[in-house]
């Protein structure tokens, strides 16, 4: 290249920059013209006003965590011999996941898949109720779900889940994601909530039978679950 070309494409280039820089300038003056952000000043020194939650957990939630560790570190044994109903189902569900984590390639028995699966349907449904566990991706393995509670023998909520396949053609939501959600939809915008609604809302009332039911098929089956303790941080 030339010594004059090379002397052009700098001053195109120079005049590019300043151009933007105008350009950038000028979208500040216009944008300053525009009418100042309301503003809401609140007095905190008034006394009527809520004060923030305090940041200190609470005791309920400090005694759940250190009662949650102390049944971490236990045998399954230990843990069979000293859990109510409900431990018993959380913590070995969340040890089923930890081995999954930790052991991805080892796998699970029937039972293990089942309490897995039964588990799902229970952390989707008690945080959003049926609507939700049948519209996100849970909702895939709603038959498979439905075949685990009955090997579960799950009486205390197979019923529910039941009356909410129901509401889905021949009773089987479909596997892909976007077909069964239509066929939410075909419940009407309020018909789909109206219809799942109550059976939630009876579901959380039968949280206690369900935790009978599930903590009786692990005592059950306790020989095909391999729930070592967490292993001790390093």
């Amino acid at each position: 290249m030339s010594p004059a070309s090379r002397n052009w494409l700098i001053l195109w280039a120079a005049l590019l920059v300043a151009g933007g820089a105008f350009f950038a300038v000028g979208r500040l003056k216009v944008q300053t013209k525009r009418e100042p952000r309301q503003v809401l000043v609140i007095d905190t020194r008034d006394e009527t006003l809520p004060k923030p939650a305090s940041q200190e957990k609470p005791q309920a939630l400090i005694d759940f965590e250190k009662r949650r560790q102390e049944l971490d570190r236990m045998s399954s044994e230990e843990l069979l011999a000293v859990t109510d109903d409900w431990e018993l189902c959380v913590n070995v569900s969340y040890r089923l996941l930890l081995r999954l984590r930790l052991k991805p390639g080892q796998g699970f028995s029937q039972p293990e898949r089942d309490l897995r699966l039964a588990m799902t349907l229970h952390g989707e449904v008690s945080s959003g109720g049926f609507h939700s566990f049948f519209w996100n991706s849970s909702g895939d393995q709603a038959l498979e779900i439905h075949e685990a509670l009955k090997r579960i023998g799950a009486v205390s909520i197979l019923p529910l889940y039941e009356k909410a396949l129901a509401a889905f053609p021949d009773s089987k939501p479909a596997k892909n994601p976007i077909t069964r959600n239509d066929q939410i939809d075909a419940l009407g915008e309020e018909g789909q909530f109206e219809y799942f609604r109550p059976l939630s809302s009876e579901y959380h009332q039968r949280s206690k039978e369900w935790s009978r039911d599930c903590a009786a098929f692990i005592r059950k089956h306790r020989d095909q679950f391999e729930v070592p303790p967490e292993p001790e941080p390093q």
